[in-house]
């Protein structure tokens, strides 16, 4: 830790990117809080990475649950700018996860920002499921997204019900 935050500010402002991200890896090898631990992986990676985006997503779940939305949010964000761009189902639920925290700490905006790149993402029913749960939840606290998607979320719902009911009808014959 240095001395004075000015100090911090001066040095972190003449390191390389490279020498940042070592400097933010020897942080997480040295730091046994798993939120500082998960921020510094995520900060030392170049690119998707998994297991920084796995300690992301398990730091945003312990923040969860201690009842610091706000601190899971900023979690599940980073696990999912760590997530591999072709892993689609992981993004969609990683974005899910991100878009119905920042519903619940009353951001819209950010929820559909994540939303709308989890419908993309979501290219199964069973996938886009959880985004139409997220985006009926900000539909009911009267969101822009609302606005925008909510006939292709209708939709969505529609497809989500007859695929469940085709399962259901597969199940009780077999």
């Amino acid at each position: 830790p240095l001395s004075h935050p000015l100090v911090g500010a001066s040095a972190i402002a003449r390191a390389t990117p490279e020498r940042r991200r070592a400097t933010h890896a020897r942080r997480a090898a040295s730091t046994t809080d798993a939120e500082g631990r998960a921020r510094h992986l995520a900060m030392a990676a170049d690119g998707p990475d998994p297991d920084a985006a796995a300690a992301c997503d398990a730091a945003s779940e312990n923040a969860e649950r201690r009842g610091a939305p706000e601190v899971a949010a900023d979690l599940a964000e980073l696990a999912t700018g760590l997530t591999d761009p072709t892993d689609l189902s992981r993004i969609a639920a990683r974005r899910c996860r991100a878009a119905a925290l920042r519903v619940a700490i009353g951001d819209p905006v950010r929820a559909r920002q994540h939303l709308e790149a989890a419908l993309v993402a979501a290219t199964t029913p069973e996938a886009r499921v959880p985004v139409l749960l997220v985006g009926v939840v900000g539909m009911l606290r009267g969101t822009e997204f609302n606005k925008r998607n909510g006939n292709k979320l209708m939709r969505l719902r529609v497809a989500a019900q007859a695929v469940t009911i085709v399962l259901f009808a597969i199940y009780m014959l077999f």
